[in-house]
């Protein structure tokens, strides 16, 4: 899980660079944003209105396995029952909500390249 080896990364670790980001926390940050942005787009998907989107705090480095944790759990559930086709908000309008979920597990993977 994403999640939990982002939680085992030592401070060194954690501020290394990447390809797109200054450091891997940045990346790990990113990623829970846009699972968030998902998530919060799924559930309001009924909304007629483009909802206020969250912002994920910036905290301790050591936090962004528990936030990748935690915004993974909400999009899991926000997603749980609902059809590929029904539409949900993202940042740039409404998608289905399968483009949405395929947009969050490519971000993972893309993650994952990091270590």
């Amino acid at each position: 899980m994403v999640a939990d080896r982002f939680r085992s990364m030592s401070e060194g670790k954690l501020a290394g660079a990447t390809a797109r980001y200054g450091s891997r926390a940045a990346a790990g940050h990113r990623a829970a944003q846009l699972l968030a942005d998902a998530g919060f787009g799924i559930a309001h998907r009924d909304s007629q209105a483009e909802p206020d989107w969250p912002e994920v705090p910036r905290l301790s480095p050591f936090a962004v396995g528990d936030q990748l944790g935690v915004t993974g759990h909400e999009l899991l559930a926000a997603a749980d029952g609902v059809p590929d086709d029904a539409p949900a908000w993202t940042r740039d309008g409404r998608r289905p909500t399968g483009q949405v979920l395929a947009t969050a597990v490519e971000a993972l993977r893309e993650l994952r390249l990091t270590f």
